[in-house]
């Protein structure tokens, strides 16, 4: 039997249920996907789907966060420039905004095309485990590509800034409007 979009979303959460109630569920699900041979196939989909949900979608959001001595005006001015459209500009560009940003909204968004890194405190709110926020965005499955802006140190200047956007349009990773 095929299931349709909402009957698998459905079955999903029933099976999340059963499974959360403890772990012996748990290990008992995956021996008998084990014993009825489709365990395999069913991990090879959930890794395609995976990669389907990381891919990055050339047209999202461009995200520009860290502090900025650039003002936000002459950096819409600069992705203008290279054909841009300034609505798919977000920016975080006040210290302290980025240490109560919500890095961790980033993650699995299939809107965003990529995120850009200034100065920003090394520990933030979404960090968890990792050394660093930007440890962890650059490092954690899910996340977009992410820029560094600046060579050794972080910092946000006209130069890297448009760089980073040029090299980007060249790698596909972001596509000029149509």
């Amino acid at each position: 039997m095929i299931y349709d979009q909402a009957e698998l979303v459905s079955i999903g959460f029933e099976f999340k249920e059963a499974i959360m109630h403890s772990a012996d569920n748990f290990n008992r699900v995956i021996m008998y996907l084990n014993q009825i041979d489709i365990l395999h196939s069913l991990r090879e989909k959930i890794w395609l789907k995976r990669n389907e949900i990381n891919k990055n979608n050339p047209y999202g959001f461009i995200y520009v966060i860290g502090k900025s001595e650039v003002s936000k005006p002459c950096l819409i001015a600069i992705a203008e420039e290279l054909g841009i459209n300034r609505n798919r500009l977000k920016f975080c560009l006040d210290y302290s905004e980025t240490q109560k940003f919500p890095f961790s909204s980033l993650q699995y968004n299939s809107n965003i095309a990529l995120v850009m890194i200034g100065p920003m405190p090394h520990s933030t709110k979404d960090k968890g485990l990792y050394s660093s926020t930007l440890s962890k965005i650059k490092n954690a499955e899910g996340f977009p590509p992410i820029i560094r802006l600046g060579f050794e140190n972080l910092k946000i200047t006209k130069t890297n800034y448009k760089n980073a956007l040029v090299e980007s349009i060249k790698k596909l990773l972001i596509s000029v409007n149509q």
